[in-house]
């Protein structure tokens, strides 16, 4: 039976569709099209987001590393590039979900709490505010707390690559996931492209993010998925680091969701029933402490000093 939308979406979607239309002209008629479809898919036909997935925490690793956002075909147009990857054992899993939040829900349960309260979380995603169960954990350490860059509307790599290093030297943690925001837009290398060059000003309209822009050809394919690689090799310059200083037998890239690029009329991601947001990497590695590199102990302050109702507007999160 087919779901029918409630008053609300419906009122909120009419008021979506006239400011579209306002702003972008025949353009938002096109967006209008593009959303109502992707609505019917979400509510009408469920199993196309049935994908055979297996919680993280159930599989073999020492270190889990997720690069947010990291379509299985991007880390595989750049893994000739560094030697990690290329020497890897390479293959793909489902995602849960096409969402962080989602990721989260679905992986960090109560049925693996045993393996949960004696593992280490380091995150610059915010949705760890939300899951309740990401208290559990032996330590959690939310750097976007500390290390959120307003400049960028976004957390940089180095923050992390520090702490995961300080806490695998120095605690007892059997596990670790450390979790980067990259290659999650905004693209660092290529901040002028869009969606958070500032924090206080990009972010609140997601018309401006670059899939909207793409969407509209304000930027072409090429010009994003350039960006998009780029943030990637930016982020994996800090995953090397991170492998050159810490011992560990079984370390996993992978992702937690990936990214929809038009296909099918589909941009970003969330509830879509694609297999480019879904499918992810599950390269393993082993990694040798070269004690290449000495991090400061992480400073902790728990207090939130951006907000993050406003972090997750600068990633298009919320509208």
């Amino acid at each position: 039976m087919a779901i029918v939308p409630s008053p609300r979406s419906i009122s909120r979607f009419v008021l979506d569709v006239t400011d579209r239309v306002q702003t972008d002209g025949k353009s938002g008629l096109t967006w209008a099209g593009l959303r109502a479809y992707q609505r019917l898919c979400v509510d009408n036909f469920p199993e196309l987001f049935d994908y055979p997935w297996t919680n993280a925490f159930k599989r073999d690793w020492d270190v889990l590393i997720l690069l947010d956002a990291c379509r299985l075909d991007l880390l595989q147009d750049v893994e000739t590039q560094y030697d990690f990857l290329k020497n890897a054992q390479q293959d793909s899993v489902y995602s849960p979900s096409g969402l962080s939040h989602g990721w989260m829900e679905a992986t960090i349960t109560e049925d693996v709490i045993n393996t949960i309260i004696k593992s280490t979380y380091i995150t610059g995603n915010p949705h760890t505010e939300f899951v309740e169960m990401t208290n559990q954990f032996a330590q959690l350490d939310e750097a976007w707390r500390n290390d959120w860059d307003d400049s960028l509307g976004t957390i940089p790599a180095r923050p992390l690559t520090n702490r995961a290093i300080w806490y695998w030297r120095n605690t007892d943690t059997d596990r670790m996931i450390v979790h980067y925001m990259q290659p999650h837009f905004p693209s660092i290398p290529c901040i002028e492209i869009g969606s958070e060059l500032s924090i206080d000003k990009i972010g609140s309209e997601w018309k401006n993010s670059v899939w909207d822009r793409l969407r509209k050809n304000e930027l072409t394919y090429e010009r994003v998925w350039d960006a998009y690689k780029q943030n990637l090799e930016y982020v994996l310059d800090d995953v090397q680091l991170l492998l050159e200083n810490i011992d560990a037998q079984q370390v996993v890239i992978s992702a937690d969701h990936g990214n929809a690029i038009g296909e099918y009329g589909f941009y970003g991601h969330g509830k879509i029933p694609l297999t480019c947001v879904r499918e992810v990497p599950w390269y393993e590695v082993s990694a040798t402490d070269d004690r290449t590199h000495e991090p400061p102990k992480p400073n902790r302050n728990p207090e939130d000093s951006v907000g993050t109702k406003s972090k997750l507007r600068s990633l298009g999160y919320l509208e």
